[in-house]
């Protein structure tokens, strides 16, 4: 198997931003793995979210919250078992053995096919409980990971928030809707061809994409500054998208 590594200078380059949130839901183990939940528990549509390399974080948590609002029940399953990244693993300065401490995460724990196997794991188990309707988000690195679950489980979309390590053949292979929300870090021609290349399939039409060309790489999850009028603007918007998306199927 060929060792997937982060191509993302952005993503090995800012720290996360640090933000208050009060969370609404509970922690619960969903298919042997503990993750924050929140929503109605008796609801036939559940939202998977696939966090970012820093784990747990008030942004991500308060991303669920929001998307609860669309009728669903919002798992965020802890992918890396209590060992996501340092959160000043990406900050200055860098060094060779910090380089190394990326790429060995980027091979173990957060290798992007093993993530694949325990979301592969929750999706089986919620469809055995009868749920019927099943959506994905992923943030930068996690977002690689829900392009990959569409080409394989049996779900119904997903969505992109600033995605990295993706690959042209991952849109060839995607099985189901996507809405794609890149930064102005992602690179704007890749982006372009997978947009292009998700249009041309037969559920294309249930596709949608925005750039948010003046927002960094992060600014849904982790890295997302709250306090700025900008960066919150743009948060806001970008989660009132995927609530609306997610309420279309």
């Amino acid at each position: 198997m060929t060792t997937i590594v982060n191509d993302n200078k952005a993503c090995c380059s800012l720290p996360p931003a640090e933000a208050e949130y009060t969370p609404k839901g509970e922690y619960v183990d969903v298919a042997g793995f503990k993750s924050y939940t929140i929503g109605d528990k008796n609801s036939k549509t559940v939202i998977i979210s696939v966090m970012d390399v820093f784990g747990f974080s008030a942004q991500t948590v308060q991303a669920a919250d929001i998307l609860s609002t669309s009728g669903a029940y919002v798992i965020l399953p802890d992918v890396f078992e209590g060992k996501p990244a340092a959160s000043d693993l990406f900050s200055p300065p860098q060094s060779p053995e910090k380089q190394q401490t990326i790429q060995t995460f980027f091979s173990t724990v957060g290798s992007p096919p093993t993530a694949l196997e325990k979301i592969s794991k929750i999706v089986a188990e919620l469809k055995s409980k009868g749920i019927e309707k099943i959506f994905e988000i992923g943030y930068c690195w996690g977002a690689k990971v829900t392009i990959l679950s569409a080409a394989k489980d049996r779900i119904n979309g997903i969505i992109m928030c600033h995605p990295s390590m993706l690959a042209a053949e991952d849109a060839d292979n995607c099985l189901v809707p996507v809405a794609n929300f890149p930064s102005g870090d992602e690179n704007v021609q890749l982006m372009a061809t997978i947009n292009e290349k998700l249009k041309a399939k037969p559920f294309g039409n249930n596709c949608i994409e925005k750039t948010y060309a003046d927002q960094i790489h992060g600014f849904a999850a982790t890295r997302a500054d709250l306090k700025a009028e900008g960066p919150l603007a743009a948060y806001k918007d970008v989660y009132q998208r995927s609530v609306d998306w997610v309420k279309s199927f």
